[in-house]
């Protein structure tokens, strides 16, 4: 069955349009999942969309699907999902009494966060299978938060070295709070998480038989790693992971804490009468192969379509 019929019909029936914040998006999240537990037909054949597409065992580990999800939510909510050129022509970045140094590095950085564009507002969108416990945010360059506070040497520099673990991270955290400049440390990445983390979140964990959809705000989750840093270095490795490259990877379970999750069970349209009318538009179309393939003759492939469209009725009328 057509999804982006389905999609239509149900945006159209509850009110769905293109969201002006966050909240517009998780209002549509929660109208799915209660649709959905009413045996809302439009909801289902949604939700096993979601299921096969993007959660199921067999697609969750593919790369694919995080980018099958953004054009998911950019297709229901009339979105625009971005690329490298887009971010380069269409998000503006206007820093004022930020050192310039420090400002080239945070602008780069932000252009690349965004993954969905509603013309008022963006949102970053990340999927993860249930044991990946890392958030990649993404470039946050270490140039320019160690800039006059560790040497290149110390920090890893050109090499992108030298940061892979959170005891690195934390011996490196002391040695700055050891020269007494913690406090004037944190206000640097308090500016940088501030001008680069502008989006909100949609986390995605694709768990098989299971789709978990965590909400945040780009506010929320900022006041969640600033408050955390400011607290210390033991604090701020509590979220703060490791550098890759000159990506920072973050522990996801305080992010996800703080955010508001919508869970989709999709075991609940295992027995469903959508589910039936899958299996003989199945058992039909395999039926036309058969023929093609000269395994099935005209007339056994005519009962064999006779028998799915009398079952397929027999479904709908009950």
């Amino acid at each position: 069955m057509n999804v982006n019929w389905a999609i239509s019909e149900f945006n159209a029936r509850n009110g769905i349009t293109t969201p002006s914040d966050i909240e517009d998006i998780a209002k549509f999240f929660r109208k799915l999942k209660e649709k959905l537990e009413k045996g809302d037909m439009n909801a289902q054949i949604i939700a096993n969309y979601l299921h096969h597409s993007i959660a199921s065992e067999e697609r969750r580990k593919r790369k694919v699907t995080a980018r099958d999800f953004e054009d998911f939510v950019a297709t229901v909510l009339n979105g625009k999902v971005m690329d490298n050129e887009s971010r380069k022509n269409e998000i503006s970045v206007e820093l004022k009494g930020i050192d310039e140094f420090i400002s080239r590095y945070a602008s780069s950085n932000r252009r690349e966060k965004m993954d969905i564009h509603f013309g008022k507002f963006g949102i970053s969108v990340k999927t993860f299978v249930p044991d990946n416990k890392e958030i990649n945010m993404g470039s946050f360059a270490r140039e320019a938060l160690f800039h006059e506070f560790l040497t290149q040497k110390e920090y890893g520099a050109e090499r992108k070295s030298g940061l892979g673990s959170k005891p690195q991270m934390l011996a490196l955290f002391k040695k700055i709070q050891d020269s007494g400049k913690w406090d004037t440390f944190s206000k640097r990445y308090e500016l940088m998480v501030n001008t680069i983390f502008v989006d909100d979140m949609l986390n995605v964990v694709k768990g098989g038989n299971y789709l978990d959809v965590y909400i945040l705000s780009g506010k929320d989750f900022r006041k969640l790693m600033i408050d955390k840093f400011k607290k210390g270095p033991e604090s701020a490795v509590s979220i703060i992971n490791r550098y890759e490259g000159n990506s920072i990877r973050i522990n996801r379970e305080p992010v996800f804490a703080a955010s508001e999750l919508i869970k989709f069970d999709f075991t609940k349209i295992d027995d469903s009468k959508l589910r039936e009318i899958y299996a003989s538009f199945e058992n039909m179309e395999k039926a036309v192969f058969e023929n093609l393939n000269k395994k099935r003759s005209i007339n056994n492939l005519k009962g064999a379509l006779i028998s799915g469209i009398e079952k397929i009725m027999k479904l709908i009328e009950r």
